[in-house]
């Protein structure tokens, strides 16, 4: 028997009858466990704690009629019958900053503006709002005569992105840097198919800004790690000098310092500033307890306590003696 041929339609987007479940203890919006932190309204100082479902609830709803929540977020799955933001409080709600940036006000107002500029460049308001946009038409501009990243169109030449590579490294940049209004700008779709354009100093100037903060990442990193091997150096040389028979050791702060430096940099590393003096004496008091810190005139000297007793006692001892003879 011959088959039966049917247009299939690819138009309509069709979504599950029965939505996802939402687990409330991960974020509202994306779902997802990341090392980002979650937050939540209802523990907020504000005097008006609950404000933030109320903002958060209508913004989902219009981005919804102006379609463009994405299909990971369905309205169904926050509704449980009293209405997006009853469920909210209910359920106490938590959400990432940087998923909540993506549905604030300013990026609500943002897309009204890019939907009603591409109705009004077709001939039709139609679209605006209520109706689900199917095609890439009205996200295609950001706008489409400015670059996406400073907004201005200025004299200069604007290229298009042409290679997902490029939208690619552009989030990859946003996230090592933490520019959340370009991460959120990012969500509404590849740069590709937004037909983004840019200037070229502008993505340089991206580039460059995530270079040099995982640059410094790395150096803070490497720093870190021999600060810590310097530090127990040092602390194992006062320990030793401590053990020696016959003396009671008296460290004076700078010539610590000093020696904490030269290690510093035979191992590579070249401090920018002085050293920290009252750090290091914390962190010195820290790893020896019996250690103490002693102010005498511009010096700041460091003994033990048992060694200071001693200390003291004999000048008590010398004390007594001369009043004796007295």
């Amino acid at each position: 028997m011959a088959k039966k041929f049917q247009l299939v339609d690819t138009f309509e987007q069709r979504t599950p009858t029965t939505p996802p479940e939402t687990n409330w203890k991960l974020c509202l919006v994306c779902q997802e466990e990341t090392t980002e932190s979650l937050v939540c309204p209802v523990l907020s100082k504000r005097r008006d704690p609950g404000s933030g479902y109320t903002t958060m609830a209508a913004n989902l709803v219009k981005f919804d009629e102006l379609g463009k929540l994405p299909r990971t977020v369905q309205l169904q799955r926050l509704d449980e019958g009293q209405g997006v933001e009853a469920t909210m409080v209910a359920h106490q709600a938590k959400w990432h900053k940087t998923c909540m940036l993506q549905y604030n006000n300013t990026m609500l107002r943002r897309a009204e503006k890019r939907l009603i500029a591409s109705s009004s460049a077709f001939g039709s308001t139609d679209n605006v709002p209520g109706k689900r946009a199917r095609t890439h038409s009205s996200e295609a501009t950001t706008s489409g005569t400015s670059c996406f990243f400073c907004g201005k169109s200025g004299t200069e030449t604007l290229h298009e992105v042409a290679t997902f590579q490029v939208d690619t490294r552009v989030r990859k940049c946003a996230a090592q840097v933490g520019d959340n209004e370009l991460m959120a700008r990012l969500s509404m779709g590849d740069m590709v198919a937004l037909e983004a354009k840019y200037h070229s100093k502008c993505l340089l100037a991206l580039y460059y800004r995530a270079k040099t903060t995982v640059e410094a990442e790395q150096k803070t990193d490497h720093e870190g790690v021999m600060s810590r091997i310097v530090l127990a150096e040092l602390v194992l040389y006062i320990e030793e000098t401590h053990l020696e028979e016959g003396t009671a050791p008296v460290f004076r702060l700078a010539d610590l310092a000093k020696l904490y430096t030269t290690r510093m940099e035979q191992l590579g590393v070249a401090l920018c500033k002085k050293v920290n003096s009252t750090r290091l004496t914390e962190r010195l008091l820290a790893q020896l307890p019996g250690l103490r810190s002693q102010s005498k005139g511009r010096d700041v000297l460091l003994a033990f306590d048992e060694d200071i007793g001693e200390a003291l006692g004999k000048a008590c001892e010398q004390d007594c003696d001369t009043e004796a003879d007295l």
